[in-house]
Parts: C-alpha cells; structure tokens; sequence
C-alpha cells in the first residue's frame, strides 16, 4: 500500500554502550545510506537552481574575480519529484566562441543522488582560466528515465587587481 516514489533512510551500526547514566561514552559509529525506489507513479522534475563560478572553498557564485587560481563550477540541483535522480553531464568553458575545456560532471564512479524534495551542490574544478578575461561556462546535463536534457550558462570575469590599478592610473594622469 506504499505509494510509488524515491524513498531513504539509514542503517546505522553502532556499538552497545556500558550501562549506566553517570558516564559519557564516546564510541564510533557507520551509516549507510540504503535508497529504494517502489513502482507506481514516479514524477521526475529536477531543476537546476544554480550555475556559475566560485572561488576556492566557497560555494557562492560570483562574475569578478581577480584571480584565476582555485576557481570551481558550481551547480545546484533541485528534486521537486518523488523519486531520487542522478544528473549527469558536462560543462564546457569558453573564451568567446574558443572552447577552452570540458569537464565531466557527476559520472565518474557512482554517481551522487539528488534526493526528493531537496537541493544538492555539485562542484568541479576549472583549469586552462586564463589570467585576464571575459569566460563562459555552459552546462548540458541529463536526468531521468527519459533521459531529460537541462541546460544552464554563466559568464564570469578574471581581471587581476594589477590590470585595474593600472587603468585608473591612465585615467588620473588623463
């Protein structure tokens, strides 16, 4: 009588504790994360809810940066379904209509779940950033049985302080 969908939960395996309430234990403990899918009437909808360059450990995505170093792609999915979806795909970077790089995302071993009703982040490491100019990332992912298609584009500027201090020295001495 279970509805169909996306359904999960946890096996955790812990040890038994001593009796007792006068003491604080500290014991270790493994989980494992058991997804189950129960036929019926499944409903794929993912989104992507963010796209775009961060810096370094960050996950906020910003267009300006002064440095080319540590930068990472950054997608967002969002689940609105009932069942668990892996989106898979690739982004490309490109200067102009030069494509720079193209990087895989999410397909690489097992790949990580988008679970219902939540948001996952996705991360992956840009290389071949010039150190000044003007880029573009696209991204082409799939998802689902059907395997539906979800694009995204983000532009993003790598302008070293240097370039900047020197420009308004040219507008001052003007």
């Amino acid at each position: 009588g279970t509805a169909g969908g996306g359904y999960y939960g946890a096996i955790r395996f812990a040890p038994l504790g001593p009796g007792g309430n006068k003491n604080v234990n500290l014991s270790a403990s493994v989980a494992s994360l058991i997804l189950l899918t129960v036929p019926g009437n499944l409903i794929e909808q993912v989104s992507i809810t963010g796209f775009g360059v961060a810096q370094g450990s960050s996950t906020t995505t910003k267009s300006f940066f002064f440095s080319n170093k540590n930068l990472n792609a950054i997608m967002r999915f969002q689940n609105s379904g009932n069942v668990q979806e892996q989106p898979i795909g690739k982004v490309v970077l490109k200067k102009g209509s030069q494509q720079l790089y193209t990087l895989s995302v999410n397909n690489v071993g097992s790949p990580g779940n988008v679970l219902p009703s939540s948001i996952r982040l996705f991360s992956a490491k840009l290389s071949k950033v010039g150190w000044f100019g003007k880029y573009t990332i696209e991204g082409y992912f799939t998802y689902g049985s059907k395997g539906q298609l979800l694009t995204a584009q983000s532009t993003f500027y790598v302008i070293p302080i240097i370039v900047i201090i020197i420009a308004v020295l040219i507008l001052l001495l003007i």
